[in-house]
């Protein structure tokens, strides 16, 4: 069945003009009575039939019209081959959005799970698994990225300060001030995207060293 490209504004009219009747009209030698199929370029979709055929305006009764399904997101993580020392950056950047995902989702997951799935206990204790894997896996990663610019006592010292206060703080902010206030989801989902956020055009993190806070990491260099 032929296909013809019929603008938003004129399905109202249901009516070819210009280029698209001269195709049907003096190309495929249309007339009336016959199916077409026609689209807005938008995703909707239509049965039509011809009404009358002129050489710059075809007439059409428009049926069974398609609306366009709601978009499916999908997530690729794409990588060239890097240089040097850039792949352990990338694994670090994968693992922080893996981190994201997981805890920005878990919380509808398990609701979810535990309402409608008899086997809850392993979505459960699988993704504890995962995010504790992910979020074991980042001090690694960071202390093996910086350590050409520190020495080794006073990189792994300060790492970990930096993460038990911010584990701190965020095992106080939760049951205290954001679950009350936003609820479980919602905490969740603000928690993953605060572990997305990349700082200063993907800047990472500063360590306090001599006395000083000072920018250890640009992803822009």
């Amino acid at each position: 069945m032929a296909r013809f490209h019929l603008p938003s504004e004129n399905w109202h009219a249901a009516a070819l003009t210009g280029d698209e009747a001269r195709h049907l009209s003096q190309v495929l030698r249309g007339k009336a009575g016959d199916s077409i199929t026609v689209f807005d370029g938008h995703g909707r979709r239509a049965s039509a039939k011809v009404l009358q055929v002129s050489r710059d305006r075809v007439s059409l009764e428009i049926s069974e019209v398609i609306s366009p399904a709601p978009p499916q997101p999908r997530i690729t993580l794409a990588q060239a081959i890097p240089k040097g020392k850039t792949m352990d950056l990338i694994v670090q950047k994968a693992v922080e959005l893996g981190v994201a995902l997981l805890g920005g989702l878990s919380a509808p997951i398990l609701l979810f799970a535990f309402a409608r799935l008899s086997w809850f206990p392993v979505v459960l204790y699988g993704l504890v698994f995962l995010i504790g894997a992910l979020v074991g896996l980042e001090i690694p990663l960071l202390i093996r990225i910086l350590r050409h610019r520190f020495a080794f006592r006073e990189l792994v010292s300060n790492v970990l300060t930096f993460d038990y206060v911010g584990a701190l703080v965020a095992s106080l902010l939760f049951p205290l001030v954001l679950v009350p206030w936003l609820g479980m989801i919602r905490t969740g989902f603000v928690f993953g995207l605060a572990l997305g956020v990349k700082l200063h055009h993907l800047g990472f993190g500063g360590l306090v060293y001599g006395g000083r806070f000072q920018r250890i990491v640009n992803l822009n260099r």
